[in-house]
């Protein structure tokens, strides 16, 4: 994965990020100092940011992770952010990853397609939809997955995909649906 702020940079954080000053030099609680991160003009502190607050399982994590879902100097802290948001799966990060469906970045949309795959909230069927056009190919598959984890409120969708989509989508638009059906047959099973 590459470093923030570089398109390709296969190196390591240099020695600044091993003990980021936004963790030692700033009073306040853990979460205000981690804010502050991700507006510091380092790619690779505000990258550290995003990390940190992935792992922090808080309300109060999560919209800093949407607020990050916004950056505007630094593409590579949207879409991590979007991967963050994702994980943490919480549901008020919907609207905003759904928002950036729309980034002029198809890293960004990819990711956010992917994250709200994981969150699997319904609210999310439309834009997914809309996604299915997205000229990126890695933006349509993604929201097919996506989709396909949606469950029964995506089928529709998936069917109409199926007859009228792209012949590239074709395949996973299958998998999905048979995902679907498999989980319905597994919680009947349980039953």
């Amino acid at each position: 994965m590459p470093w923030p702020g570089f398109a390709c940079a296969s190196e390591p954080p240099d020695e600044r990020t091993k003990n980021p000053t936004y963790m030692t030099d700033t009073p306040g609680s853990q979460l205000d100092q981690l804010g502050k991160a991700l507006n510091n003009d380092d790619p690779e502190v505000r990258w550290i940011g995003v990390g940190d607050l992935e792992a922090i399982r808080s309300r109060e994590a999560v919209i800093l992770l949407i607020q990050a879902l916004n950056d505007t100097r630094y593409v590579s802290i949207r879409w991590r952010a979007a991967i963050a948001l994702g994980n943490q799966g919480d549901p008020v990060a919907v609207d905003a990853l759904v928002s950036v469906l729309s980034d002029e970045n198809d890293h960004v949309r990819e990711e956010a397609a992917e994250a709200l795959g994981k969150i699997a909230d319904p609210r999310a069927v439309p834009a997914l939809i809309d996604a299915l056009e997205d000229p990126q190919r890695g933006v349509r598959l993604r929201a097919v997955k996506a989709l396909g984890n949606m469950g029964d409120s995506a089928v529709p969708a998936l069917r109409n995909a199926e007859v009228t989509g792209k012949s590239t989508l074709l395949k996973a638009v299958t998998e999905a649906l048979e995902e679907i059906g498999r989980r319905n047959l597994r919680a009947q099973q349980q039953k």
